[in-house]
């Protein structure tokens, strides 16, 4: 009996001192890990080119509304059930244990694949600026010191995570705030189109493209139940950590968005987004913000890359944490650090796990983005389009594509070997994607079937499956020794 109590009273203290995050650093946590100006960056120019283009910010209106209806009852669950599993233990709380295994072994892939995915990602952006700036090193080292990076902050408290990501998350939010407030100041009542909402353009065809960019967005956004454990008022942090994340998000990309058709044009925002892809907002926060503006943000968004990065980074350590904590992954990834009470082993797990599938990429020499992929053409693209911004000395004399080192994008000029005055027009840079994108669609055709299309959704639903039947297996044996964690279900 007395060991007994000597065990609770542990747990007991080792809760209270994991109890160091409030509601403004959840809040971080989860923003932070939408990357907000990554995804405007990426995500709006796919929107308005081949979705719902005007109407775009209605379709983030409705991605907004729908999710803040979706948080009321997230939020009331957080208060009755504070675990760090969050959606593993609500599923299993309402629908019994096996799917919430089979909920929870599902969430650990997306977010462990995620995390894969964005560090594999910041090494490459990283590479397309530094290497204009006269660094030139491999994306694959760079993705290197993201995972180091990554895997101390990880390793340590929660809080100096949250601190760094609340910094970068405001340098985000501060590069969008001012160019919203430059076109707004520049057009006046005609930075925000009324038509972006009306009926007949909400409701156009592309809509569906635009909803599945706008509800992407929001990606990690339900995050904030994940550090409930962590807070230090799980029943009020939670939920207002929630509302607020979601209602911060949505009025970034809705005024974001909708200033963006405003600054474009409602009658060329479609044609501009598609002949500009990626490099749509590097134009437009250029010409309203000044060039000075538009180099900062490509900095900006390596740090909005690496604040995504770590975000998700912790969301997948503490489903791995719970899982191991429930004897569903090895236990011993289930225990805190001694003195820091993190997750470290889960931590370190997730980092090796990011290393070992990055690193492998590296060594088998693979580019992130083949030749085949459309996204590829856009990144390569912004290789030649970065640099143009980053370096000193631009003409001033030229304007459009030639202003942003277009020349090599000509079909002519690429078979002459040098730039010519004929070649610096929109024309052939227009002219030179169509028939990029021709060839594009061609390899994709010749490499046969989409397998990264749907082998993510096909390991998901398999992790789904296996975690239903791991649910029926013998557990891992209980470790020898020590009380379980604080906060076991």
């Amino acid at each position: 009996m007395a060991d007994d109590l000597r065990a609770v009273a542990r747990q007991f203290a080792t809760g209270k001192q994991r109890q160091v995050l409030s509601t403004p650093h959840i809040v971080f946590l989860v923003v932070a890990a939408a990357a907000p100006l990554a995804a405007i960056i990426g995500n709006l120019p796919i929107a308005l080119a081949r979705g719902a283009g005007v109407g775009t910010p209605a379709a983030f209106l409705f991605a907004g509304l729908t999710l803040l209806c979706f948080a009321v009852g997230y939020a009331a669950m957080s208060r009755h059930v504070v675990n760090t599993g969050a959606f593993y233990t609500y599923v299993a709380k309402g629908l019994g244990k096996p799917a919430g295994v089979g909920a929870a072994f599902t969430a650990v892939a997306a977010y462990v694949s995620f995390t894969i995915g964005l560090a594999a990602f910041l090494g490459y952006f990283l590479d397309l600026v530094l290497v204009q700036l006269g660094l030139h090193g491999s994306w694959v080292l760079y993705a290197g010191i993201g995972i180091a990076l990554v895997a101390v902050l990880g390793y340590r408290s929660i809080d100096l995570s949250s601190k760094i990501l609340g910094a970068l998350m405001i340098a985000e939010i501060a590069i969008l705030a001012v160019f919203d407030a430059a076109v707004i100041l520049a057009k006046g009542a005609d930075a925000l189109p009324a038509q972006s909402f009306s009926p007949e353009i909400a409701l156009a065809p592309g809509m569906a493209v635009a909803l599945m960019v706008a509800f992407t967005s929001f990606i990690g956004f339900e995050s904030a139940a994940l550090y409930g454990e962590e807070a230090k008022d799980p029943a009020r942090s939670v939920p207002a950590a929630t509302y607020a994340s979601v209602i911060l998000i949505a009025l970034f990309y809705l005024v974001t968005a909708w200033v963006t058709v405003g600054a474009a044009g409602p009658d060329q925002v479609t044609a501009l987004a598609t002949s500009d892809g990626g490099l749509l907002m590097f134009d437009l926060i250029g010409r309203y913000s000044g060039e000075a503006m538009a180099d900062l943000t490509s900095i900006v968004v390596c740090t909005s890359l690496l604040a995504s990065y770590l975000a998700i980074h912790n969301g997948a350590t503490r489903y791995v944490f719970a899982l191991s904590r429930e004897k569903l992954l090895p236990p011993v990834l289930g225990k805190f650090h001694p003195t820091r009470y993190a997750p470290s082993n889960a931590s370190l797990t997730v980092s090796a796990l990011t290393a070992v599938f990055v690193g492998g990429v590296g060594l088998a020499t693979a580019d992130p983005y083949p030749d085949h992929d459309p996204g590829a053409d856009r990144l390569r693209h912004a290789r030649h389009h970065l640099p143009a911004r980053l370096r000193l000395g631009r003409d001033p004399g030229l304007s459009g594509p030639a202003a942003r080192g277009d020349d090599e994008f000509r079909p002519d000029c690429l078979r002459s070997g040098r730039a010519r005055p004929d070649c610096r027009d929109r024309a052939g840079h227009r002219e030179f994607h169509a028939a990029r994108d021709r060839r594009s669609a061609a390899d994709r055709l010749a490499a046969g079937p989409p397998i990264r299309c749907w082998s993510p959704a096909a390991s998901l639903s398999l992790c789904g499956c296996g975690g239903l039947g791991r649910e029926s297996m013998p557990r891992w044996p209980k470790p020898s020794g020590g009380p379980r964690a604080a906060g076991a279900a």
